[in-house]
């Protein structure tokens, strides 16, 4: 043999084969006269499709039984179990080698329709991570946008914040100002009203108000010697008499003997 050649094809690959081995059992024990089929496959005659077991017993059967192989070799075609199948079931001269060639040619169509198909699938892969990449890459170009612009929304809304702060700072001084002089200037209204309640006090003649521990200011004294300065007051004369030429009431002083007029 050759190194292309399997002794054993898998059993996988003569299905068809087996199957039709199958069918053509069922048709002879069907037939007028009986075929009887081999004992080992009657169980598996009402089987719609045959399971892994089932083609193992099949393929020793075909193997060990040349009479039924005939048969089925007689009841089907090559076109109908494939080159490969159609090896194993007639078995000319040659044909392991053959169908070793076969299976060689199988493989490697396999393999190539495999790595097609994992190329096929890596392009794809590829595009797909591309096109995934390139919006990753959108997204992130977004991403920093919005962090960016978050930053200066940021930035404005400390600036903003550390404003407030001044504003506030200022108006907490001018506040404490203002209060201040409001103090000052209700303590200078207590002044005054107390001066103003004070000056009435020494108007009205009463004496100063209790609350306040100064002492009220008293007019000062007069010098005895005033009277002495001012002329003396002529004396009233209590009926009227004749000063000169005018007669004067009682009530009018008489200045050095004459009237004042």
């Amino acid at each position: 043999m050759t190194p292309t050649s399997e002794p054993e094809p898998p059993t996988r690959r003569l299905r068809p084969a087996i199957e039709a081995a199958l069918r053509v059992a069922r048709e002879g024990e069907e037939a007028d006269p009986v075929e009887p089929a081999p004992v080992p496959l009657r169980r598996y005659l009402r089987f719609a499709r045959l399971p892994t077991p089932a083609l193992e017993v099949a393929r020793r059967v075909l193997d060990d039984d040349p009479d039924f192989r005939r048969r089925v070799v007689d009841g089907t075609s090559a076109e109908e179990v494939g080159a490969a199948g159609w090896l194993w079931l007639a078995r000319p001269e040659g044909w392991e080698e053959r169908l070793g060639h076969l299976f060689g040619l199988a493989e490697r169509r396999r393999q190539d329709v495999s790595a097609e198909k994992e190329e096929r699938s890596a392009r794809k892969r590829i595009a797909e991570l591309e096109e995934a990449l390139r919006r990753a890459e959108a997204a992130a170009g977004a991403q920093q946008q919005l962090v960016a612009e978050a930053r200066r929304e940021l930035d404005t809304e400390r600036a903003r914040r550390r404003a407030s702060e001044r504003l506030v700072a200022e108006l907490q001084a001018s506040l404490a100002r203002a209060e201040a002089d409001a103090d000052r200037t209700a303590a200078e209204i207590a002044r005054l009203q107390a001066e103003r309640d004070g000056s009435e006090a020494r108007l009205e003649g009463k004496p100063w108000p209790a609350r306040s521990r100064r002492r009220p200011r008293r007019w000062p004294r007069r010098p005895r010697y005033w009277r002495s300065r001012l002329p003396p007051v002529p004396p009233l004369v209590s009926s009227p008499q004749r000063c000169g030429n005018r007669t004067v009431r009682a009530t009018e002083p008489v200045r050095h003997g004459r009237a004042s007029r």
